[in-house]
């Protein structure tokens, strides 16, 4: 990765070289000046200065209304008990009064209880349309008068029997009309509740005139004391004028604080902004070169895959099989020539005479016996024909390199070989098969596609 730190450290030291040189880049945000801490602080003192001064009369005002105010724990004391007679007279008017007015409900109650029942009496009465018994069976009478001496059409005798059966009905309501009657007469009214009015009416009296001597009290009490004070009015209302005068600067000072709190306000976020498109702007060059270094580190991986990767492992198993051939006197073998194929054209009934390397042994019949050997010691001296090797720190490394156990004797050479052959056809067909991926990693790592081994990666930063 590029190194962040100094590039940024040197982006800082512009910032300051250009606002020292008043040239500081504004990114097209409105400029906002600087407010001036020094007349600030200048005017903030001398109003400061007139809010002590004022003070420090008031205070001494104070004092003086303090000193005229010898024997105030006597006026106080007096002022407390008068008072604390006051609230016992308003709480005995009050209690009174509560009461006063429960009566007066319950009277008020009762009296609507009776006016109800004697509306609905009233009601009953005109309902029934007569008052006595009497007059009930003097009306039957008539009617059946009528009705044995009289010739009568059929309508009127039957409303003459249905007024008769209606009569009948009604005269057992005359009794609980009258009833209801003689209960209403008897019904309390609050008559038995006006002694208990009379009673409570003159106590109230009483504690208002102990009020009103009460507060005559206080009224003298508060005079004398105004009296004694002398010109204390006057003083404390010296004493306001300066308050409100200092009340008045204090205003004035906090007004100047606020304005100046604004600008210094509005300033620092004109310095954030600034500061924002700034940092927006290192942003976007950082980010250009990251993006530049990213683009040129893809171009160079991408490169790498041109170099053969397994070229040091392979090179080394080549010559660790040269180390080991050459242990045993062996020749590297020379490669065959290619055979090509000759088309004859010789005419039918002809053949061609074949060089005599490139004939096959013909035989007119197989062997039977090998040929003896001359020394009958002869496998026995092969047996014990293997040599040591000698072996230093170089060639045990180099076979450690490999993974392979270093060959003690010419014995273990064959067998060491033919891993050493494994591991080469391994790295063989490895090459082959990166030959067939280069090209298309090569193009996802340079489209970001991929992204190259972590071990690799780290090595670049």
């Amino acid at each position: 990765m590029p190194p962040k730190t100094e590039p940024k450290a040197k982006a800082k030291g512009k910032a300051k070289v250009a606002k020292k040189e008043g040239e500081e880049e504004d990114f097209g945000i409105e400029r906002v000046a600087e407010p001036d801490k020094a007349a600030y602080d200048k005017a903030y003192e001398e109003i400061t200065a007139k809010v002590d001064a004022l003070q420090a009369k008031a205070k001494a005002i104070t004092e003086k209304i303090n000193a005229q105010s010898a024997g105030g724990d006597e006026f106080s004391t007096q002022k407390s008990a008068l008072l604390q007679q006051l609230t016992l007279f308003n709480t005995k008017i009050k209690e009174l009064s509560d009461k006063k007015a429960e009566i007066n409900q319950e009277v008020t109650g009762k009296r609507q209880e009776a006016k109800l029942a004697k509306d609905e009496l009233i009601k009953q009465k005109k309902a029934l349309g007569y008052t006595t018994e009497s007059d009930i069976d003097d009306r039957i009478r008539f009617l059946d008068d009528r009705l044995r001496t009289e010739t009568l059409k059929l309508k009127e005798e039957k409303d003459i029997l249905k007024e008769i059966a209606d009569l009948k009905k009604r005269k057992p309501e005359i009794a609980k009309v009258k009833g209801l009657e003689a209960t209403l007469s008897k019904v309390d009214t609050g008559a038995s509740q006006w002694e208990s009015l009379t009673e409570i009416n003159s106590q109230l009296n009483e504690y208002w005139e102990g009020k009103k001597q009460v507060l005559k009290g206080l009224d003298e009490l508060s005079a004398q004391r105004t009296e004694k004070m002398g010109d204390r009015p006057a003083l404390i209302a010296e004493r306001q004028g300066y308050n409100d005068e200092s009340k008045a600067l204090i205003e004035e000072r906090n007004t100047l604080r606020d304005a100046f709190n604004e600008e210094r306000k509005n300033f620092n976020e004109y310095k954030r902004l600034v500061r924002e498109k700034q940092q927006e702007k290192w942003a976007a060059e950082r980010k250009a070169k990251e993006d530049e270094y990213q683009k040129q580190r893809k171009l160079r991986e991408a490169e790498k895959l041109d170099d053969q990767p397994y070229v040091t492992e392979m090179t080394l198993i080549e010559q660790t099989i040269s180390f080991c051939k050459s242990l045993t006197g062996a020749k590297e073998e020379k490669a065959a020539e290619e055979k090509k194929e000759v088309t004859h054209n010789n005419p039918d009934g002809t053949e061609i005479l074949m060089r005599k390397e490139d004939r096959e042994e013909e035989f007119y019949f197989a062997p039977t016996a090998k040929k003896k050997s001359k020394s009958k010691n002869k496998s026995a001296k092969e047996g014990g024909s293997a040599k040591a090797i000698k072996h230093n720190a170089a060639t045990f490394k180099l076979f450690d390199e490999l993974k392979l156990e270093a060959p003690i004797t010419t014995d273990d050479i064959p067998a060491t070989l033919e891993k050493l052959e494994e591991q080469l056809e391994s790295y063989k067909a490895k090459v082959k098969e990166w030959e067939e991926t280069r090209a298309e990693r090569k193009r996802k790592i340079l489209e970001g596609i991929e992204e190259p081994a972590a071990e690799e990666a780290a090595a670049e930063e």
